[in-house]
């Protein structure tokens, strides 16, 4: 750090320096994966001449990858924020899958008077919704928490439980492992011994109860990269790493190797 003109060499802790590897490797990961769809559009797309010769055309508007995963499902006998996100993700494909296929079929078969036999159409709306809420969504309250002077996981669950406790989608969970899980370790033949205390909680998702565990949520969703990091992997002579390296950046040069 530099102050008061003066070069000062400060020391991070272990924790600080693994947090910020794995911030690290979050933003590389991140940033490669865009790159390699702007390098793949960049291979295959071709624009039209705009009819009006002042208009100038669009790019990034007709520039579009769809990534469609299906079978990404997970349930662990410990599930954590990975965990989360992906099956978020799928629970979002299927209420499209079954709005889409399903339900508006259905209502246009009614609309026809066609002999039809009514299903019923699982809905997650409320699920969705607490994860999404712009005010008091999870990720929103996960946020915040993070940015808390003293982070604690048991406040961040508190605060969850309090605003989302309600949901049908949310229960309590004292252990982990629920629904068909899968990998629970073997029963100890040992007697005695105290357990750790489970923090976490159970969602109801389309494909089964999960559970997940809270833990290590605030420390996985801290991707706060060191200042220092990012101006050293800047310097980088290799113009691929110079542009990967433009993590947390919102606009990134794009060039084509």
């Amino acid at each position: 750090m530099v102050v008061m003109k003066k070069s000062i060499t400060k020391k991070i802790t272990f924790d600080e320096a693994q947090t910020n590897r794995d911030s690290i490797s979050k933003g590389f990961y991140e940033q490669s994966f865009l790159y390699l769809c702007e390098r793949i559009n960049a291979e295959l797309f071709q624009m039209n001449e705009p009819e009006n010769e002042d208009e100038e055309p669009n790019i990034e508007s007709h520039l579009f990858i769809g990534i469609l995963d299906v079978f990404g499902f997970e349930n662990f006998y410990i599930n954590s924020l990975e965990q989360f996100c992906i099956n978020f993700t799928n629970e979002k494909l299927q209420q499209f899958f079954n709005y889409h296929i399903i339900r508006s079929e259905q209502e246009e078969y009614i609309k026809e008077s066609v002999f039809w036999t009514p299903l019923h159409i699982p809905d997650n709306t409320e699920y969705i919704e607490m994860v999404e809420d712009s005010t008091k969504g999870f990720f929103v309250l996960l946020d915040s928490a993070c940015k808390a002077p003293q982070p604690s996981v048991e406040a961040w669950m508190q605060e969850f439980m309090k605003t989302h406790g309600k949901n049908k989608a949310v229960h309590n969970a004292t252990q982990p492992g629920s629904g068909n899980a899968r990998g629970a370790p073997k029963k100890s033949k040992k007697k005695g011994g105290s357990k750790e205390k489970f923090t976490g909680f159970m969602l109801s998702h389309f494909a089964d109860d999960v559970t997940y565990d809270s833990t290590n949520f605030l420390v996985k969703n801290n991707e706060a990269v060191h200042p220092d990091t990012a101006k050293m992997l800047a310097k980088s002579t290799n113009p691929l790493v110079q542009h990967v390296s433009q993590i947390g950046v919102g606009e990134v040069l794009f060039f084509l190797l």
